[in-house]
């Protein structure tokens, strides 16, 4: 049973470190959109999805750490059911390490909001650039002449 728990715990640092990585190219990204330079973005999104597809393969890998520790256990596959069949030390072993993932997923969300609050800012200024630039229509630089593709 010990193994098991060592071996949930080291799942569960691991899967911290994968979307730790993931929270660290999201705040690149913030930053590039904060500093209007896109041109670092495809290059960022490549990262984000290797590092979405170790996330995901992390996420798999504990899952099935948790639900063998479970099955041995005779419990559902939660840190409260394992804790309450735990001695109090590894218990708090366990909470420590969820805690510490717990704290990357809701880092996360939090950027991922504050994304998807940029892209929506860039959007709506994009398209005011934009429908400035077919009202004036013939003064100046038409928006096809201006290398912008007016039909996103």
């Amino acid at each position: 049973m010990k193994e098991l728990l060592e071996d949930l715990i080291e799942k569960q640092d691991r899967q911290r470190e994968s979307l730790s990585e993931i929270l660290k190219i999201l705040e690149e990204e913030r930053e590039a959109l904060k500093k209007a330079a896109p041109e670092g973005l495809p290059g960022l999104l490549v990262r984000l999805q290797e590092a979405s597809a170790q996330a995901m393969r992390a996420d798999f890998e504990r899952s099935g750490a948790a639900s063998a520790l479970a099955s041995a256990m005779g419990c559902s596959p939660s840190v409260r059911e394992f804790c309450s069949r735990l001695p109090k030390q590894e218990c708090a072993r366990l909470k420590a390490s969820a805690g510490n993932l717990l704290e990357v997923v809701l880092a996360i969300k939090e950027c991922s909001f504050i994304l998807n609050r940029q892209a929506a800012e860039h959007r709506f200024l994009g398209e005011i650039l934009l429908d400035r630039l077919r009202l004036s229509g013939g003064s100046g630089v038409a928006a096809e002449g201006a290398g912008l593709d007016t039909q996103a």
